[in-house]
């Protein structure tokens, strides 16, 4: 692995279990075992590194997201690996990373509200229009609204006032918040779907 490829995948997996704001750039250096002038060769500065290693992150997602919906049989069939896929993301992330971009991380959080705009209302958008013709999603949703609604509620899940994760981890909280969601606007055929997909993966 090339030494800038490196310093990425170390640093981006701090950022994910610690929060970006709580991690330095010394907590960085010791844990590749190379001085911190070393990274700085390739990243100017720490806003640098963190917006470099999300970047990695979401393109990585937006991959991976991809081939799960190639891979889907239908538009719920998508919308429950999706969630599967996501529950596997956030079990190590740390529940401060939104909050940590948004308060000391403009650039990083300003590519994270594109992303958001351009890959997942998008996919969401077009895949809850796909179940409504397949009969699996209510027809009478708002499929703009419903849509950012399904990524408000990903953000709440994230906000550690409303959720302390003393009382819950993060996958569980976002797995419930899914659930309501997905379940508000499925018809009964979606329903039973969901039924379905519930008893096999919990057999």
């Amino acid at each position: 692995m090339e030494v800038k490829e490196r310093i990425l995948t170390i640093a981006g997996e701090l950022f994910r279990d610690f929060g970006a704001k709580r991690v330095t750039m010394d907590d960085i250096a010791t844990e590749l075992g190379m001085s911190k002038k070393t990274i700085y060769q390739y990243y100017k500065d720490k806003n640098a590194l963190v917006y470099e290693a999300t970047k990695v992150v979401l393109e990585r997602q937006e991959r991976e997201l991809q081939q799960i919906e190639e891979e889907a049989e239908g538009a719920m069939d998508l919308a429950l690996r999706t969630t599967t896929y996501f529950r596997k993301e956030f079990g190590n992330v740390n529940q401060a990373i939104l909050d940590d971009f948004r308060k000391y991380y403009p650039e990083t959080w300003e590519l994270y509200l594109s992303y958001k705009k351009n890959c997942f209302i998008g996919s969401i958008t077009e895949n809850i229009q796909k179940g409504q013709e397949e009969g699996v999603f209510r027809k009478d949703v708002d499929i703009n609204l419903i849509s950012k609604l399904r990524i408000h509620l990903v953000e709440l899940g994230f906000n550690k006032d409303t959720f302390p994760l003393e009382d819950k981890p993060l996958h569980y909280i976002q797995d419930q918040l899914f659930e309501v969601f997905l379940r508000g606007i499925a018809t009964a055929k979606g329903l039973e779907i969901i039924e379905q997909y519930t008893e096999k993966i919990n057999n």
